[in-house]
């Protein structure tokens, strides 16, 4: 009998390890990244970002494949602000990142950290 109960102490302790593993490693949310286009149907070398977290973020600069010649500029899109980067967008804003490169890989840089994002 007390085989039972200590292998259902083990099992009861295995499942709240695994709970809080799985609730450490769920990240919040920061943005919302989707690959549009620019000027031809289907070139992909537009990134809309919209800033869905708790509070004003500072969008530092997007690199896009890594690669230098794939440079980025802030466009004035529907709805999307323009500029130059470091920007600040407050909760609900958007920016629209246009460069001369299809985004496979992109990496939004900030005054926090760093986010990486890959589109097929």
């Amino acid at each position: 009998m007390w085989f039972f109960r200590l292998l259902g102490w083990l099992a009861t302790a295995f499942a709240g390890l695994v709970a809080f593993a799985l609730f450490l490693d769920d990240e919040p949310k920061l943005f919302e990244v989707s690959r549009v286009d620019n000027f031809f149907r289907d070139d992909g070398r537009g990134i809309e970002i919209v800033n869905i977290s708790r509070g004003p973020i500072t969008v530092n600069g997007v690199q896009v494949n890594e690669r230098p010649e794939c440079a980025t500029r802030a466009e004035s899109a529907l709805g999307s602000r323009g500029g130059d980067f470091p920007m600040n967008l407050k909760v609900g804003d958007k920016v629209t990142a246009v460069g001369s490169c299809r985004a496979v890989r992109v990496k939004i840089l900030t005054d926090r950290q760093s986010f990486s994002y890959t589109f097929q």
